[in-house]
């Protein structure tokens, strides 16, 4: 969020601390260039081939296969004869029971959408519609797959129209949740891949079982958290999803160990159903997670209101979930933090945000039209909307190093002097630090920054307490300040002609020049011809930055 009348401070350089992460990694130098090794003793459980299961049924459901019936043995993707041949749907308790307590099984999904219906409560969670609940080990696991090169839909039908789920979430309307979360993942040893998974009320998936696949699939809507881990879970690898449509967190993991979510693509939020604005942010950690890896992501195309992009060590509107010590006092929200190599671009709100996250590294990451790069504590606690802010131990020993960004474009004291001023892609500061205490063990160094403007490198709250107050410590000097326009962004913006990283009014200019030829620079659709198409597609991006 940004805070009006910051005060700039520096950072202290020469520091260094070592990482250590519980998720099958070494002891890292995190003011060197990072490895991730996974330990050589183990081979876990999200890197095992395919040919390394062992699955003893394999389960085919076909929807639009003639012969396809629930009392077939669905044994076979074609129908045989018989009982010889795929189930039809997966709206009878046998079929999806066979998917519960079970080990070395497969279940299918041919070309199709398949609607879920609601069987009563068949999880200890309630109101889901399929549950995974393997009782194998890592070379027997319960799987839920498409068939190879066809498209196979799960369709939770809890797209209600907006007007009623805004009714239902303000209270003005009661409502039975049918479906509260599409699948849930018990048990030990689950895979769910290669599906479309869409419109459960609450979640598409919620994990609380150990050792848990999430790969390849793509999740739409939800009105909630479109993943959701919760605190019994353990060893959950969140891989290559495509996320978009919910209403308040990509990935919500609350407490939870060894976690990895690597290669997702989070964009397009949905709203959120009580304030009717775009509340939403792709990951967020909170109530004791330990050992949390988040690398190679994509984050992009947040018009938020102003929220972090990845929260580490959030609060919780639940406060008696999060994790104690023998004394009763909150232990960290989240501990052994690694995010390595992700993008966050077009976002109206900060990458990232550190609330009560303990040994905690961001490395390597590229961000560009963001608000800033990082809040570390609440400035403003009363815009989070969560307890126990104020009760969790503050972070420390966190180290920023080896990211690049870009930002600091224009003139920052009138396009960012307020909330209603910011849009997507403004750039209005660097950090912003809460208070003094928020600094224990801070690090930042060997970023780079492309800015054409003075960078604001950190902000203290501009609250009462902190108003008068200067801290004098070093600039992170050991990083390098460089023009804008020579950050290379991982995306181009589709209409930028001139590579100036905008697309305004000159790159217009440059397309009219070309209209009715074939001039490649202009064919933004390549189909050998500059006219309405091209300038359609150059104008959906007007005026946007990268």
């Amino acid at each position: 969020m940004y805070y009006k009348n910051p005060l700039m401070v520096k950072l202290n350089q020469n520091l260094k601390y070592l990482v250590p992460l519980v998720i099958f990694l070494t002891v890292l130098s995190l003011n060197q260039a990072l490895a991730i090794t996974e330990s050589s003793l183990y081979i876990p459980f999200y890197s095992r081939l395919e040919s390394q299961f062992s699955i003893a049924k394999i389960y085919y459901v076909a929807t639009n296969e003639p012969g396809a019936s629930n009392d077939n043995n669905g044994l076979y993707p074609t129908y045989q004869g018989g009982n010889n041949g795929p189930f039809k749907d997966l709206n009878t308790e046998n079929i999806r029971n066979l998917l519960s307590g079970n080990q070395g099984v497969k279940m299918v999904l041919r070309q199709g959408t398949y609607y879920i219906a609601a069987l009563g409560d068949l999880s200890p969670s309630g109101n889901s519609g399929i549950t995974l609940n393997g009782s194998g080990d890592e070379f027997h696991p319960v799987i839920l797959t498409s068939y190879p090169g066809e498209t196979a839909i799960l369709d939770g039908g809890e797209n209600l129209p907006w007007d009623q789920i805004h009714r239902i979430a303000t209270g003005q309307e009661s409502y039975q949740i049918r479906i509260r979360q599409l699948i849930d993942v018990l048990g030990q040893n689950n895979i769910v891949e290669n599906l479309t998974i869409r419109y459960g009320f609450r979640h598409n998936i919620q994990i609380a079982g150990r050792s848990s696949i999430i790969r390849n699939n793509t999740l739409i809507g939800v009105y909630e958290d479109s993943i959701k881990i919760l605190s019994s879970a353990n060893n959950v690898y969140i891989y290559n999803n495509n996320v978009y449509g919910f209403g308040s967190q990509g990935v919500d993991y609350f407490g939870g160990d060894n976690i990895i979510i690597e290669k997702n693509d989070f964009h397009d939020p949905g709203l959120d159903p009580t304030t009717d604005q775009i509340e939403a942010n792709a990951i967020t950690s909170k109530g004791g997670v330990n050992g949390l890896l988040i690398r190679n992501n994509q984050i992009h195309d947040f018009d938020t209101n102003l929220t972090p992009a990845i929260g580490l060590g959030s609060g919780s509107s639940a406060p008696s979930f999060h994790e104690r010590d023998q004394f009763g006092n909150y232990l960290p929200s989240a501990s052994n933090v690694l995010v390595v190599d992700n993008t966050i671009y077009n976002y109206r709100g900060p990458a990232f945000l550190f609330v009560s996250c303990d040994t905690c590294g961001v490395e390597g990451n590229k961000i560009y039209n963001t608000l800033g790069l990082s809040l570390i504590g609440y400035p403003q606690p009363e815009l989070y909307f969560e307890s126990p802010a104020d009760q969790l131990p503050p972070s420390r020993n966190i180290n920023i190093n080896n990211n690049q960004f870009a930002g600091n474009n224009g003139n920052l004291s009138s396009v960012c002097s307020s909330r209603n001023s910011i849009i997507v892609g403004m750039t209005c500061y660097v950090y912003s630090v809460a208070t003094t205490i928020e600094l224990n063990g801070f690090v930042s160094s060997n970023n780079t920054y492309y800015t054409d403007t003075p960078p604001n490198f950190v902000y203290l709250s501009n609250s009462s307490s902190h108003q008068q107050f200067i801290l004098s410590v070093n600039t992170d000097s050991s990083s390098q300040i460089r023009p804008r326009n020579e950050f290379i962004s991982p995306t181009v913006l589709v209409g930028d002609l001139n590579n100036d990283l905008i697309v305004n009014s000159i790159d217009y200019s440059i397309l009219n020049s070309d209209w009715f030829t074939s001039n490649s620079r202009s064919d933004l659709n390549s189909d050998g011809l500059v006219n309405a198409i091209d300038y359609s597609l150059l104008n959906a991006n007007w005026f946007k930055t990268y």
